[in-house]
């Protein structure tokens, strides 16, 4: 079985104006997706949108540069400035959150 290495991702708006900023903090383990799934998991993967090229199974297998991954979110946390009225701590934090939660 292959290794799921754990990698971390941060969301950001590097537009943003100093103090509002907003970011995701997300944790994952992930996993390249087989040669065999391809065909059913690239339409998801590369939706057209604003644009994008869709890649297509054939550049994502066998000797091709490029492989596709999916990556499987265990930890979330989310920036909470500290001027929060409900949230802040006095100092930017970043607090734990529950991303399927409404």
């Amino acid at each position: 079985m292959a290794e799921r290495p754990e990698v971390r991702i941060v969301i950001f708006d590097s537009t943003a104006v100093v103090g509002a900023g907003e970011a995701v903090y997300l944790s994952a383990t992930a996993r390249a997706i087989r040669d065999d799934e391809l065909e059913a998991v690239c339409p998801e993967a590369f939706r057209t949108t604003a644009g994008a090229r869709r890649f297509e199974p054939d550049e994502l297998r066998g000797e091709a540069p490029l492989r596709l991954y999916v990556a499987a979110v265990t930890a979330c946390e989310v920036h909470v400035p500290g001027r929060d009225p409900v949230h802040g701590l006095g100092v930017d934090s970043r607090q734990p959150a529950d991303p399927t939660s409404t």
